[in-house]
């Protein structure tokens, strides 16, 4: 019964992390922001003040959905000079534990993420650019950001507690049985 439950939140991150995956048309929406204001600059010398908070937000958001997926696939820093020489039943342990401690940090910052965005929006402080862009964006993207880092880290203990492997095992093992 538990292990069916559990295997339901395991669909459940598969079906988040297919959204997250998408998150790369926002690079290429910022691409074409920076490509258009280049132009406007330098071509037509008309540039726009709204331009550097908007690629900022953009391309911070990006790279921050990215450490989510880079959490769920196990490409974190890790020492790797260890990790590799354990067997299978203490990698399961270290896996557990990195899980576990990912979980903890990201919890905490997501926390404190939360109440710097809620301080930002009740001083009513915004970004000195023509739209006026609440200086909260980032932070709540930040406590997003460390949300789905500690929502993949649970993902990661709960395949290593079903005796799953982890993502990063399991590709692993693909490309060794596609050659």
């Amino acid at each position: 019964m538990l292990r069916k439950w559990l295997l339901k939140v395991l669909q459940g991150l598969d079906w988040l992390d297919r959204g997250v995956a998408c998150s790369w048309w926002l690079l290429i929406g910022a691409a074409l922001i920076v490509t258009w204001e280049v132009v406007m600059r330098y071509v037509f010398w008309a540039p726009h003040d709204w331009f550097p908070g908007v690629s900022i937000i953009i391309c911070i958001g990006v790279c921050l959905l990215g450490a989510g997926t880079a959490t769920r696939d196990g490409q974190q820093i890790t020492l790797e000079i260890l990790y590799v020489r354990l067997n299978a039943r203490w990698r399961r342990v270290a896996d557990m534990v990195i899980g576990l401690v990912t979980i903890i940090i990201c919890v905490i910052m997501s926390v404190y993420m939360l109440q710097w965005a809620m301080f930002l929006d009740s001083r009513g402080m915004h970004h000195p650019d023509s739209l006026g862009t609440p200086l909260s964006i980032m932070a709540y993207a930040v406590f997003a950001a460390m949300a789905l880092n500690a929502i993949y880290a649970l993902g990661i203990v709960l395949r290593v507690s079903l005796g799953m492997p982890a993502v990063k095992e399991a590709k692993e093992e693909a490309i060794v049985a596609m050659e």
